[in-house]
């Protein structure tokens, strides 16, 4: 399955490869008529239209909601169109607190989220922490800045590429990048017991 981004930006397109560059929107066989619907929409895109610092545009973001449930219906099961800025309607990127209840039909379904987490291990935690701690040192500070402004402060790729001067798809790319590398060595770390830890 081909993967695309759905992200508008500056004159480059709104479809992205994993890689980071424009994907033509008429080389996926999308009707001519939705390719100019999104050229015209793309076309008119700003920093200001998106919510970052304040509402945005919700004329243009419903417009562009829209226009990605056309892109999807057109290009079919063999090109997965993603997104990731919660700005475009998916479920996927909405916060649930862990008060929130799990139901609301049956009494067993109306417990917190909170109380179906099993209780940490607390020895467990401290690894988990001292791990995290070793491979984010591994990073450069860069590196870990654009993960604090990400995931920290809950800044959007958009902000990030604004502070580091490059485009939002880079970024994408970049945290795609860590992310992996971080997953690959906690995974790795995991499956390194030292030799004094047993019964």
């Amino acid at each position: 399955m081909r993967l695309i981004e759905f992200w508008p930006d500056y004159g480059q397109g709104l479809l992205w490869s994993p890689g980071g560059t424009p994907v033509d929107s008429a080389s996926l066989g999308l009707p001519d008529d939705l390719v100019q619907q999104l050229s015209l929409w793309n076309s008119s895109y700003d920093d200001d239209k998106l919510p970052i610092e304040g509402a945005g545009d919700p004329a243009w973001l419903a417009e562009g909601r829209l226009l990605l449930q056309h892109v999807r219906a057109a290009v079919g099961p063999a090109v997965s169109v993603v997104v990731t800025e919660p700005w475009w309607g998916e479920a996927g990127y909405r916060a649930v607190s862990l008060n929130a209840h799990l139901g609301t039909t049956d009494e067993a379904c109306k417990a917190a989220i909170e109380d179906s987490l099993a209780a940490p291990d607390i020895a467990e935690a401290i690894s988990d922490r001292l791990t995290l701690r070793r491979l984010l040192d591994a990073l450069t500070a860069q590196e870990r800045l654009i993960l604090e402004w990400r995931f920290a402060d809950d800044d959007s790729q958009s902000t990030i590429a604004r502070r580091l001067g490059v485009s939002q798809m880079q970024v994408s790319c970049i945290l795609s990048r860590l992310l992996t590398c971080l997953r690959d060595s906690w995974f790795q770390a995991d499956q390194a017991v030292p030799a004094s830890v047993g019964p």
